[in-house]
């Protein structure tokens, strides 16, 4: 197995479902579906290349869960991962929370219940390999993304990171930046990604993260 530009790919999607993923005009990345599974839960890698088509920075396309279920990401290999994230209530187009995690390798990333999820490669040389578990009825609703994109937009303009608030939504909060604490003993057992519930005072920003 191989990357689409010839690099080895040894450890890629071995035995899960390999889709290749185009964000038209911003990014290409591949995502393998189910290389493992445990019980309810399924593993994914997702792998972002570091070519840009314009200012905003190469990422996946973005999705909410459509029950609001959790999602843990780890970062495999790369220097650093961006985690986008969002969440609104009643109107998709009103943004209550919006967050902006930065990760480094072998750092996990709890996606909160009712946050979407972008995943991005801040990179320009290297790609960004992602890990994620979640439960495997969880279904991805695209189509807010789609057609809105995120409520920011992610850019390096003159090598410097910058934050364009889209216009296509009627309100948008400030955007906070976030740290990951260390991962909570409590949620090692992966039990937190099919009952969330169960989790309510551990799956907060406050106990999952901090603000840098």
């Amino acid at each position: 197995m191989v990357y689409r530009n010839g690099k080895n790919m040894e450890n890629f999607c071995k035995v899960g479902k390999l889709e290749e993923k185009i964000v038209n005009n911003v990014s290409r990345y591949d995502v393998c579906r189910g290389e493992k599974s445990i019980e309810k839960l399924r593993y994914d890698l997702t792998l972002i290349y570091p070519e840009r088509f314009g200012e905003e920075l190469p990422r996946t396309a973005g999705h909410y869960h459509t029950k609001g279920q959790c999602e843990l990401f780890e970062v495999i290999s790369g220097k650093k991962a961006l985690f986008f994230i969002q969440r609104y209530e009643n109107n998709p187009q009103i943004i209550k929370e919006t967050y902006l995690i930065e990760a480094g390798e072998k750092e996990k990333v709890i996606i909160l219940p009712n946050f979407s999820i972008t995943s991005i490669n801040p990179e320009k040389n290297k790609e960004l390999l992602l890990s994620n578990w979640i439960n495997i009825d969880v279904k991805n609703e695209y189509e807010y993304f789609k057609n809105l994109g995120g409520c920011y937009l992610i850019k390096e303009i003159n090598n410097s990171i910058e934050f364009e608030k889209n216009k296509n939504y009627e309100k948008i909060p400030e955007l906070i930046l976030l740290k990951p604490k260390k991962f909570p003993a409590e949620l090692k057992n992966l039990d937190f990604l099919n009952n969330p519930g169960k989790y309510k005072k551990f799956l907060t920003i406050k106990n999952c993260y901090r603000k840098i």
